[in-house]
């Protein structure tokens, strides 16, 4: 059986660490409305979606 719990485990983590990677690259180059702020904001809006799937299906794939 697919593990999808992990893989949005896995996914969930990647994407915190790339978030604030980008926050402080944003900071350090005086960008905190440009295009990096906006990639972050895309970034959460993906995470948020993906966490109410997750908590909505507890985890575990629709067969």
């Amino acid at each position: 059986m697919t593990d999808y719990a992990r893989m949005y485990h896995l996914l969930f983590h990647a994407i915190t660490g790339a978030i604030d990677r980008l926050e402080r690259l944003a900071a350090r180059q005086g960008d905190p409305g440009g295009e990096l702020a906006g990639t972050v904001a895309r970034l959460m809006r993906a995470q948020q979606a993906a966490e109410a799937v997750y908590l909505d299906t507890d985890g575990e794939a629709e067969e």
